[in-house]
């Protein structure tokens, strides 16, 4: 199941879930399933970014769950701006006495950042201060994904500037992602000049690479070239390749309504 997730870059996540999910079903049937596997489940259906129904989850359940499949629950809705059934986790996990953390806090602040902007975060930051807890990097991190996710630019910038000593390289690929993936990938020239990030180094070159290869077979062709031109110089790719590797995916996720505008500033 683990390799059911991003891994694969050339199926959409509807299609990798389906995957997944036949798997499972596959060990259910032979009665090979304990609560690792579920927990395994919950992880790769957070990365394929599908809704997980928390109620309907724990009834299915052959064996009892533990406290990292209420925290997994916890992220899987959370990572969607479930808003709702997040409080019922956070309540159960609190009849457990499972111990209110950094990481669980985080993942409110990025459910309420989807749902609510900065002004939804402002009372779960203030709830983190009333719990002793400190917010990280990780938590400012949260924040921005949360309100690239949420749609609305002028927050996401703001933050950008509020967080961006906070930024990576590694976090700035997968802003790129959820940009590209929800449509705003036009802001990516603002990031720059924000985050001041103008290349991508070679460790992380490849990571790049099949960030535009999954967003070509999520249909957003665009988004991928546009990255692709402004990060990879062609003189570190072989004489008549640079964005071979894209133009190879376009081909076979049969792609052929980019703007041809595109092509031209190649």
């Amino acid at each position: 199941m683990k390799c059911c997730g991003p891994l694969v870059v050339d199926h959409t996540p509807k299609a990798r879930q389906l995957l997944c999910v036949a798997i499972f079903a596959k060990l259910k049937s032979l009665n090979l399933v304990d609560v690792q596997h579920y927990n395994t489940y919950l992880q790769v259906s957070i990365e394929n970014k599908m809704r997980i129904n928390y109620t309907e989850f724990l009834e299915q359940m052959s064996c009892e769950p533990n406290e990292q499949t209420f925290r997994l629950l916890l992220k899987a809705v959370c990572e969607v701006g479930d808003i709702q059934q997040a409080f019922k986790i956070v309540t159960a996990m609190k009849e457990n006495k499972f111990l209110a953390n950094e990481e669980l806090f985080n993942v409110l602040v990025l459910a309420h950042a989807i749902r609510g902007g900065l002004n939804g975060v402002a009372p779960i930051l203030k709830t983190m201060q009333s719990a002793h807890v400190s917010a990280s990097d990780n938590t400012f991190r949260m924040i921005i994904r949360g309100l690239a996710l949420y749609g609305d630019k002028a927050e996401f910038m703001k933050s950008l500037r509020m967080y961006s000593n906070v930024i990576q390289e590694k976090d700035f690929i997968h802003l790129l992602m959820v940009l590209g993936t929800k449509g705003f990938h036009s802001w990516f020239s603002e990031m720059i000049e924000i985050t001041g990030l103008k290349q991508i180094s070679k460790q992380n070159a490849e990571e790049f690479t099949l960030l535009c290869i999954a967003l070509i077979h999520l249909g957003n062709s665009e988004a991928a070239l546009l990255y692709y031109k402004q990060f990879v110089e062609p003189s570190s790719v072989p004489t008549g390749d640079f964005a071979f590797p894209l133009l190879h995916e376009m081909v076979i996720a049969q792609i052929v309504n980019v703007d041809r505008t595109i092509y031209y500033h190649f």
